[in-house]
């Protein structure tokens, strides 16, 4: 019988560094949607803040779809805590996936030897002053 080896497809260079690029612009984009997130979740924690101290039938308004609704803090308040929760579980959510993404990253460049620019300069720094002294 002949043994089935898993044999991996070769890719070429140019698609290893698309597919580490690729990689490290999806990180980047949840990067930047973490930082979205914390910068909302911020806003309605000041918000829960503020409203906490006040009344509950005192009144209050709120932005829903673009649209300024006149409601009262007993009803915004729990609405906007709700979505506070909503927005730390989309964070920590987004903080694993951006984990799991930078592995990938890492696992991809060891994996194919990639060094970018500036660790190629770095090795070349260290190489001239080792060799200087």
């Amino acid at each position: 019988m002949a043994e089935t080896k898993s044999v991996e497809p070769q890719i070429t260079e140019t698609e290893v560094i698309q597919k580490y690029q690729q990689l490290q612009n999806q990180a980047q984009a949840f990067a930047n949607k973490i930082a979205e997130f914390e910068a909302d979740l911020a806003e309605h924690e000041m918000v829960i803040k503020t409203l906490a101290d006040l009344g509950e039938d005192r009144r209050a308004y709120r932005f829903i779809n673009g649209v300024l609704v006149e409601k009262t803090v007993g009803a915004v308040l729990p609405d906007t805590e709700n979505n506070a929760a909503q927005i730390r579980e989309l964070i920590a959510k987004f903080k694993s996936e951006l984990e799991t993404t930078e592995a990938q990253a890492v696992a991809w460049k060891n994996k194919y030897n990639i060094k970018t620019q500036k660790e190629v300069m770095d090795e070349r720094a260290r190489a001239a002053a080792a060799a200087s002294t």
